[in-house]
């Protein structure tokens, strides 16, 4: 499939791409003689069963009984067929076409039983199948990632390819993990080693009888075969050595050692272990080395299936699904010719996975499938939560693999989730990560920014002018006697700061990683954007109108081993933009730091609401207060409604899809942005002159002197 043939292939079904058109074509072999070709009067593909008589001398040779030499022939020479027919794959004709199905499909659909019923012959299946072999065959793949409806019958399909793979390979060894540890075993058990139970003789290889394949597969010697395989030729009692187990569902249970067919059941609905996350550690980050050898080349290969639930949760679940399926992209490789996960994604929609709705060529009829899809969904629209549950079970376009329910969204969820797919699908980066630093090394004098790919501190919005911007609009106050060093104040009128902190010594929650969040968004300019109406507003967000400013330009989001050094960091970009931040009261490490810098006017005063009386002395900071989260969270939906759609950073639409303001403690990045709003609303301790002389926009008058009597 994957080496060139003079008989390529194109997917009419499967989508192997997600921002471009993925694997283009696979190759098959060279179409073989017409009297090759199978089921020409059938039209059809038909499993073909040993004839009865041969069955019955097979069942008594079994017994141990003498059957005659013509019938031993006839058996061997049966088996010798479906084997090579199970290594090889078949042409046959299907409804007036040549049909090419490989080895495992094969294999499948003749001697594989699962608790359902023997397979029937499907279109999608033979290209999934195909898709495959692809990766099976690419040095530069780790296996694949595949999604679909909710009971399309991928499961016993992951079943049984490891099964396939372990039978066929000495000295193999296969693993696999679920969503929990209970859910893996029922997969082992229904998916595995049942099946395996009813394999024909000449598929089963011996395994160990002393134990009872509880939780693994120990295969002995091979099946006993023909002389003429090569591959079992040497030696009849040669031991396969080959091992298939399962384990439980944490990150690191397969940890240093060598897995040569892995499969991952369910890895979108992972609630209790990492899959995909950015420090290397999760169950994914963990397994990939296993497939390697001496570090590089690639001698494994696994095979994920799974729907997506637990979209709440930003760094499991469906979250970190996600990550690892844009991750896996055919069209994104990197400068190793491998996808940034190492895997290959596959989708395969909705309309065209529906059993109902399989003609008896295997052809799916896409228009009823999606028709009785669409009249579900209708039945199903004045109940959001269970309306989103629905697509993500029965998707027809990849972005609703990942559908949030509107309804639990704080925010237009609708905006979000079209910008997070134009994010995710886009062929070019929408942030840049860069890192600041005080010129020559000297604190108090200049910040600078320069790109570091690699290990940069924040990250920066493409687009937004962010090299014309002016910079370092600050300047000394005065001096502080106490403290003995001098203090400065912010001059820039620009951007508006948002903070969410960390503090000293706090400890992050249970299995989250606390970070502290800044956010720095560029103020509207009507010389820019063009003065605004309420309707102008509103028809610009329906035409996604693309703003130049009242943009989020920056993101921080890194937690050092440190705090000093975040709030250092914080100093700099306060600095560079010369905007004083709006921080979070309760976080008093930041504000003392600020003070202790000599930067206590880069501090906001506390937020105070229209309406609402005046503090006696201005307070740094603002409490987080239940009536402060409403107010920010209503800032927000504002500006998500009609600037979302310009939004660069995908960590904050995430954060956004699933933010609640009962629970604000676990949504950092949403938090930082609801303090930039705010932030524009809070007059700041120091306001500049204005940078241009108005003295000629007014008349110069000389009033005539007073007579005086």
């Amino acid at each position: 499939m994957f080496f060139k043939t003079d008989n390529p292939y194109q997917f009419k079904y499967l989508i192997t791409g997600i921002t471009g058109p993925g694997i283009e074509q696979v190759y098959l072999p060279p179409v073989p003689s017409e009297d090759k070709i199978l089921f020409k009067k059938e039209q059809k593909f038909v499993k073909e069963d040993m004839p009865e008589h041969l069955k019955k001398a097979d069942y008594e040779k079994s017994k141990g009984k003498q059957i005659s030499k013509q019938y031993e022939k006839a058996i061997q020479e049966w088996e010798d067929k479906e084997w090579d027919r199970s290594e090889n794959g078949i042409f046959f004709w299907n409804n007036g076409v040549i049909t090419y199905i490989n080895g495992f499909y094969y294999w499948v659909l003749t001697a594989w039983h699962p608790y359902f019923g023997l397979p029937k012959y499907r279109e999608t299946d033979k290209e999934i199948t195909y898709w495959i072999q692809f990766w099976e065959e690419d040095p530069n793949s780790y296996g694949g990632a595949l999604n679909t409806i909710r009971r399309y019958g991928k499961s016993s399909l992951m079943g049984a390819w490891i099964v396939y793979r372990t039978t066929r390979n000495f000295n193999h060894t296969a693993g696999s993990q679920g969503e929990t540890d209970k859910k893996i075993a029922s997969f082992y058990r229904k998916m595995i080693l049942k099946p395996f139970y009813k394999l024909p003789s000449m598929y089963q290889p011996t395994y160990n009888l002393d134990t009872k394949q509880a939780s693994k597969i120990e295969f002995d010697i091979p099946p006993k075969r023909s002389q003429k395989r090569s591959k079992y030729e040497s030696d009849q009692l040669q031991v396969l050595e080959s091992v298939l187990d399962f384990r439980a569902s944490g990150e690191g249970e397969y940890d240093g050692e060598i897995l040569h067919s892995y499969i991952m059941e369910e890895p979108g609905k992972l609630q209790k272990v990492s899959l995909y996350d950015e420090e290397g550690e999760g169950r994914w980050d963990i397994i990939k080395p296993c497939f390697l050898s001496g570090g590089e080349e690639i001698i494994g290969k696994a095979f994920l299936g799974t729907t997506v639930e637990n979209l709440k949760s930003t760094d499991k679940g469906g979250q970190a699904y996600k990550r690892l399926f844009y991750d896996s992209d055919f069209n994104q490789k990197q400068e190793d010719g491998r996808t940034m996960s190492g895997l290959y994604a596959a989708f395969l929609p909705g309309d065209c996975a529906m059993s109902k709705y399989i003609d008896e060529w295997g052809h799916p009829i896409r228009d009823k499938a999606r028709t009785s899809l669409m009249t579900t969904r209708k039945v199903y629209a004045k109940r959001p939560s269970k309306l989103a549950g629905w697509i993500r079970k029965y998707p027809i376009y990849i972005k609703e693999i990942f559908y949030v329910n509107p309804d639990s969204c704080a925010f237009n969820s609708v905006v979000l989730q079209d910008r997070q797919l134009e994010l995710d699908t886009a062929t070019t980066p929408f942030t840049n990560r860069i890192e600041l630093y005080w010129e020559n090394g000297q604190r108090d004098t200049k910040v600078k920014w320069r790109h570091a790919p690699q290990n940069g501190w924040c990250q920066i919005a493409v687009g937004v002018g962010f090299n014309e911007i002016q910079t370092n609009m600050f300047e000394q106050s005065g001096f502080d006697q106490e403290r003995n060093i001098p203090t400065y104040r912010p001059t820039g009128v620009s951007f508006d700061i948002g903070c969410d902190p960390i503090e000293h010594g706090v400890v992050a929650q249970p299995g989250r990683s606390s970070k502290p969040v800044i956010t720095v968004k560029s103020r509207y300019d009507s010389n820019i954007d063009g003065i605004m109406s309420e309707e102008v507003t509103e028809q610009r967000a329906a035409d996604r109108y693309p703003y130049k400013t009242n943009r989020y330009v920056l993101l921080y989001d890194v937690r050092p081993s440190d705090p000093n050094k975040f709030f250092e960091y914080a100093i700099m970009i306060c600095a560079f933009f010369g905007r004083p931040i709006h921080v979070e009261s309760q976080k008093y490490s930041i504000i003392n730091y600020f003070h202790n810098r000599g930067y206590g006017e880069f501090i906001l005063n506390k937020y105070k609401p229209e309406n609402t009386r005046p503090d006696k002395a201005p307070q740094d900071g603002t409490a987080a207060s239940q009536p402060i989260i409403q107010e920010y969270t209503t800032a927000l939906e504002s500006w998500i409604h009609n600037y979302g759609h310009t939004q660069s950073f995908r960590e904050l639409i995430e954060d956004n899809l699933i933010f609640k303001p009962t629970e604000t403690k676990v949504h950092d990045y949403t938090v930082a942005m609801g303090f930039t709003e705010l932030a524009a609303k809070i007059k700041p301790r120091f306001t500049p002159p204005p940078q241009k002389d108005i003295s000629s926009y007014f008349r110069l008058h000389t009033l005539p002197r007073r007579q005086v009597n």
